[in-house]
C-alpha cells in the first residue's frame, strides 16, 4: 500500500480536519458515481478511502509508517498485517482471503475497521445480509466515521459495487438526439392530449 499520506496529498503533520478536507476533495473527483462507474476511478477511490481510514483509524499512520512512508508497524502485531491484508485482498477482489485474513484476528480487537471490512468482504462474495449487518456494527461502533456510513447507505440502497461496470449492457442507452426527440413527441403528445390541437 503507498503511503497514505502521499495518496491524500497531506503533508506528515496535517490536522484531521486538513485529512478530511483533502478525502472529501479526492472523493468528490474520484466517487465512481460521478465518473460513470470507471474502474480507473473505482479503483482509485478505494486507495484514496484505504489512505483515509489508515490516517483517521490508525493513528495517523504511525503505526504502520516511518518516516520514510514504507510499511512498519511499531507494536510489531500480527492483527496489524492481518487488516493491511484484508485491505489489499479487497483491493484484488480477493474476497475470500480477506475473510480469511479477517477471521484471524481476536474478537477483543475486532473493531471499527474490522467490521467495515468484513462487510466489504461478505458484499463482495455475495452475502448482501451479511454485509448490512456488518456495515451496522463499524458504524455503531464508529458513528462518526463518514467512510463507513456511506458504505453503509449505498448497501441499504441496494447499490452494487462491485459490479456496476456490467450493469451499462443491461439498460438502453439513448443518444442525445434520440433523447431530443422523444422529449419533443412527448410534448406533442402532451398538446394534443391536453390543449386538443
Amino acid at each position: 500500500m503507498r503511503d497514505p499520506y502521499e495518496v491524500l496529498g497531506v503533508s506528515r503533520g496535517a490536522s484531521d480536519d486538513e485529512i478530511k478536507a483533502a478525502y472529501k476533495r479526492l472523493a468528490r473527483k474520484y466517487h465512481p458515481d460521478l465518473n460513470n462507474n470507471s474502474p480507473d476511478a473505482t479503483e482509485k477511490m478505494q486507495e484514496v478511502n484505504s489512505a483515509y481510514d489508515e490516517l483517521m483509524n490508525k493513528g495517523k499512520a504511525n503505526s504502520y509508517y516511518d518516516n520514510f512512508g514504507r510499511s512498519q508497524s511499531s507494536t510489531g502485531g500480527g492483527e496489524n498485517l492481518a487488516f493491511q491484508a484484508a485491505i489489499n485482498y479487497i483491493r484484488f477482489r480477493r474476497f475470500s482471503e480477506a475473510m480469511n485474513a479477517l477471521g484471524g484476528i481476536p474478537e477483543a480487537e475486532r473493531n471499527g475497521l474490522w467490521y467495515y471490512l468484513v462487510a466489504n468482504a461478505q458484499y463482495g462474495l455475495g452475502y448482501l445480509t451479511e454485509a448490512k449487518l456488518a456495515a451496522r456494527k463499524a458504524c455503531e461502533l464508529e458513528p462518526g466515521n463518514v467512510e463507513y456510513r456511506m458504505f453503509r447507505d449505498r448497501l441499504e440502497s441496494g447499490f452494487n459495487f462491485y459490479t456496476s461496470e456490467n450493469m451499462s449492457y443491461s439498460r438502453p442507452q439513448f443518444s442525445i438526439f434520440t433523447n431530443c426527440c422523444l422529449s419533443y413527441f412527448l410534448l406533442q403528445l402532451f398538446c394534443l392530449c391536453c390543449c386538443g390541437l
